[in-house]
């Protein structure tokens, strides 16, 4: 018999993460449970990820079901595994590093004993720099829609974070094409909307309550600068409105991505780095955000002056009411 839940978890390389995410799962009796089952895709460690994985197991009395991977297959790659070696009627995406709240457990079976939905975002807390804390969806009660694009513009770029991803298994699995979004390193957000295109009339759930503590922060990179700006601007202005997404949602989404996320993206890495943003980073802020004006005064800006006038003009930016995403408060 299939189990009724299956927390996946992708990890590569984060034991010491690893082995404070499974102290927190079995701190709760519930996962225990017959109808819980734990997948882990180890994407080729060279630390003591098996040897965590294999006390935990043996401390707690519950198995947990580990596969290596042979080689390293990418994040994407290795997100595609662990879905794929789950066996639940619903899946629960968790990172290796994140946290969740004490009943959380309990809080996602509850969902999906009494709501039938094909996609529940959980919601998340993340800690910013002042140690205050905010809710990444600003919601007093759950958002139950089937109005795929009402769904998105709510989430609108934490469609990206992995722990917030609780589906019916099936209608992931039905997305036959799921593998060609490996390598945009955003293959979760891809196929999450493939799922809401091929789902339009089921139920969608945004939770208010949140279950998710978010540990650390992004930080400016190549692969960032590829994931959320080439990859994640490309599926707004093409492969969105390819899948029948309204494409006026789709550019509100891209306007707040740019406003509230990408340029303190930017603005991070510019300020943690001494040398300039290489040719391809340019190349991967600007290939698919020109046709949107918020990009002209706000983000290109940033990738072009120097620091010091960045400072200036985030000082500006505050001024005026543009708030970053909770990742950059």
């Amino acid at each position: 018999m299939s189990p009724k839940l299956s927390i996946a978890i992708p990890t590569y390389n984060r034991s010491q993460f690893l082995q404070g995410a499974l102290d927190r799962l079995f701190a709760c009796n519930t996962i225990l449970d017959a109808e819980i089952e734990i997948v882990i895709s180890d994407n080729a460690s060279t630390d003591n990820t098996e040897n965590i994985i294999r006390f935990a197991a043996e401390k707690y009395g519950k198995e947990i079901h580990y596969f290596r991977n042979e080689k390293n297959l990418g994040i994407d790659g290795n997100i595609h595994q662990v879905v794929n070696r789950s066996r639940g009627e619903y899946v629960w995406m968790l990172s290796d590093d994140d946290v969740i709240a004490d009943n959380a457990i309990d809080y996602v079976l509850n969902k999906i004993n009494q709501q039938d939905f094909c996609f529940h975002f959980l919601n998340a807390k993340p800690l910013n720099l002042e140690g205050k804390t905010s809710k990444v969806i600003d919601t007093d009660k759950d958002i139950i829609t089937t109005d795929n694009n009402i769904f998105i513009e709510k989430i609108w770029v934490w469609a990206t974070f992995i722990s917030s991803f609780l589906f019916k298994r099936e209608h992931w699995m039905n997305i036959h094409n799921r593998a060609d979004y490996i390598g945009t390193d955003i293959y979760l957000t891809y196929t999450l909307y493939a799922l809401l295109a091929n789902n339009p009339s089921a139920q969608k759930i945004i939770g208010a309550t949140p279950i998710i503590f978010i540990r650390s922060q992004y930080t400016g990179s190549y692969r960032i600068f590829y994931a959320f700006g080439y990859q994640w601007f490309k599926l707004l202005t093409h492969t969105a409105v390819e899948m029948g997404f309204d494409p006026s949602c789709l550019n509100r989404i891209a306007r707040k991505s740019i406003l509230r996320d990408l340029i303190f993206r930017v603005y991070s890495a510019k300020l943690n780095s001494t040398t300039r943003l290489s040719i391809e980073n340019i190349r991967n802020l600007t290939r698919y955000t020109y046709p949107i004006p918020a990009a002209w005064f706000s983000l290109y800006p940033i990738i072009i002056f120097p620091i010091s006038i960045i400072k200036l003009v985030k000082r500006i930016s505050g001024k005026i009411g543009i708030k970053p995403s909770s990742h950059f408060k």
